[in-house]
């Protein structure tokens, strides 16, 4: 696909998805475009360790642009997890998520999470 969205005779490709695991480290990372004519972009990225069985730090950035040109800002965050599961099946998330603003004068806003799902 172009990146002005027309495909010919093709079909529309829309997303790029990739991940890669070496030892204790995973990364994934995905890119896509948005819409009939790919008017958004999104991309997402992470990487994980596994420090120890049962307890895992992950990293995590999140972008997204409703216009592709920057017109009318982005949204993106950066975050910041602990995962810990005491028995195999319960799951203990405390996570720190930073949301960055896309122009001068907004502020950034802090998210703290608690997330326990079994």
């Amino acid at each position: 696909e172009r990146l002005d969205g027309s495909t010919g005779i093709y079909p529309r490709a829309k997303a790029m998805f990739a991940g890669l695991n070496w030892e204790r480290l995973t990364l994934t990372g995905e890119f896509d475009f948005i819409g009939s004519h790919g008017d958004s972009v999104a991309f997402y990225a992470a990487a994980t360790a596994r420090v120890v069985w049962g307890l895992y730090l992950t990293g995590e950035y999140n972008f997204f642009d409703p216009d592709r040109h920057l017109k009318t800002g982005t949204q993106q965050f950066t975050r910041l997890s602990v995962d810990f599961y005491p028995v195999p099946f319960v799951k203990i998330r405390p996570s720190f998520t930073h949301y960055n603003p896309a122009f001068a004068g907004e502020s950034d806003d802090f998210f703290v999470q608690l997330h326990v799902g079994y």
